[in-house]
């Protein structure tokens, strides 16, 4: 990989998970991405423009939308990551939920080698734990059986664009 920098979106609803849950991604991010130029920005949904760009504990927090639940945060964090910081291809993109640690438990965390994630942003891949269905069912006219959660997974910002609305 060509440049060592990461943004961390990590999307909460109200501050009761933010200091654990910060302090476990922040642990993961470090042991995944060793040596990366960190930025990291919490989008609060629960503060529906309550929250104007503050810095809370290093992090850069902004209010954001829980029209759809987190993935209307998620849109409003990476665009605002977009126009805050001069993005390239291969600049990696961490996005979490405040379930990433409490639905599943923290232990599953252990399973993203660094190797593995590293080697897989080279190859320009997204990166998560994968959830399956016993058999194929059809979203949106797509036939599935395996999606990536979206409490927690990584991409190169090449990637992350071509999916994001």
């Amino acid at each position: 990989m060509a440049a060592n920098e990461a943004f961390v979106l990590y999307q909460i609803y109200g501050a009761a998970h933010l200091d654990i849950g910060a302090s476990i991604l922040r642990s993961f991010v470090e042991r995944v991405l060793p040596g990366f130029r960190t930025h990291w920005l919490v989008v609060d949904n629960a503060a529906q423009g309550a929250v104007s760009d503050q810095v809370v504990s290093g992090w850069e927090t902004i209010a954001g939308d829980n029209t759809h639940r987190e993935f209307t945060g998620y849109d409003k964090g990476i665009a605002w990551i977009a126009r805050q910081h001069k993005l390239r291809a291969h600049s990696v993109v961490v996005i979490a939920n405040d379930s990433f640690h409490r639905s599943y438990g923290s232990d599953y965390l252990a399973l993203f080698q660094p190797e593995v994630v590293q080697e897989t942003l080279r190859r320009k891949g997204m990166i998560g734990y994968m959830d399956a269905y016993p058999q194929p069912f059809v979203l949106f006219g797509l036939s599935l059986m395996r999606w990536l959660r979206t409490s927690l997974f990584i991409a190169p910002w090449g990637g992350l664009r071509k999916v994001c609305p």
